[in-house]
């Protein structure tokens, strides 16, 4: 109902003025008969003169809503009282918006298809020893930085803004001007509606190449979570995975990339039970499965040992090693979107590290 009282009638007023202002103008001149000019004057200034009406009738119209207002708060005797609008504020928004008994097919029904809950509205005693204040407003960073792809939004450069009740309204962004899908430094424009303008820069960045490629498999360092959106929340944990014994790390298949709303890189992935959703991509977490470069030597480290074999498809059986047995490898091959060990025997080992491990 506050949102309603503020923004619904803003055709009637100037930008950065609502029927608050105009209540806030019968409460100042309330009982001031001989300052009736000047309270008029000051409500002809919000209100918003309509094209073709001249000014003789907008001061005519301007006077009777003046005289009305007036009139009303002389007849409850509440001339000595002004709006308490943190109290009105707060009664008016635990109040409910609900739908119109209207039928759909009726004229009024998309002016009026929406009611609200009656509400009060509090009165506090006049201060008349200080000035009123404007308190119209708009703050936002200077500057801001997004990746590729990302969308921009007031929230992008921390902006908020005030009317001249001190009340938040929204703050607009046009970026026009800026190509969000090409790197680059472009001039954005905030506006708010109470009027006010700033003119901030942001920064396009291009996106770093994801870590791991689509389709290759990764596993958990450390404890993680899937999440079921890129923006992390922990309202939306799909699964936790405790950290663990390198042979027993939780292992996931890569299947798409994403970016929090700061821009943080997601990897979209499968776990081993078929669950979905999105995961941290810092390397101090997450790392691939798969060694992708050679090392000098590597130990078995599944219980069960491994097999060698002839072919990189590890398909022609070779010999059998144990648990703790050491290989010398004399090169690294890929396989699809796995890899293999070369031995200095010719023949192929897996070069899955819940497998085996580089060793000096």
């Amino acid at each position: 109902m506050n949102d309603f009282l503020a923004t619904k009638f803003t055709s009637e007023f100037n930008k950065g003025y609502s029927v608050y202002d105009e209540l806030a103008i019968f409460f100042q001149y309330a009982n001031k008969s001989s300052e009736r000019a000047q309270g008029i004057a000051d409500l002809e200034k919000i209100v918003y003169r309509k094209e073709g009406v001249s000014d003789e009738e907008v001061t005519k119209e301007v006077a009777q809503v003046f005289d009305m207002g007036i009139t009303m708060i002389n007849n409850y005797h509440f001339q000595d009282m002004t709006i308490d609008l943190a109290k009105t504020t707060t009664e008016a928004n635990e109040n409910k918006v609900v739908i119109s008994d209207l039928d759909s097919s009726d004229p009024n029904y998309e002016y009026a298809k929406f009611k609200t809950q009656d509400f009060y509205v509090y009165l506090k005693p006049k201060v008349t020893s200080s000035p009123v204040v404007d308190q119209s407003s708009l703050t936002a960073d200077s500057q801001a930085s997004i990746t590729v792809g990302q969308t921009v939004d007031a929230d992008t450069f921390n902006a908020k803004a005030t009317n001249s009740a001190g009340d938040s309204i929204p703050v607009t962004v046009d970026t026009s001007k800026a190509d969000l899908k090409k790197p680059g430094t472009y001039s954005v424009i905030l506006t708010a509606v109470n009027g006010e303008t700033k003119t901030v820069t942001l920064t396009v960045q291009a996106a770093p190449s994801p870590v791991v490629p689509q389709k290759k498999a990764v596993y958990a360092l450390k404890k993680i979570y899937l999440y079921q959106k890129p923006t992390f929340n922990q309202h939306q944990r799909l699964a936790t995975y405790v950290k663990t014994n390198r042979t027993n790390r939780p292992m996931f298949v890569v299947e798409g990339y994403a970016r929090s709303k700061s821009g943080l890189l997601r990897y979209q992935v499968k776990d081993t039970a078929g669950k979905t959703g999105y995961i941290t991509a810092k390397s101090a977490f997450i790392a691939p499965v798969y060694y992708q470069k050679s090392v000098k030597q590597i130990k078995v480290l599944n219980k069960k040992g491994i097999n060698s074999y002839q072919d990189l498809k590890l398909t022609e059986a070779g010999k059998h090693v144990k648990m703790g047995k050491t290989l010398k490898v004399i090169g690294l091959k890929h396989y699809h979107l796995t890899t293999r060990f070369e031995l200095s025997n010719g023949q192929y080992v897996s070069a899955n590290k819940k497998l085996v491990i580089a060793v000096k």
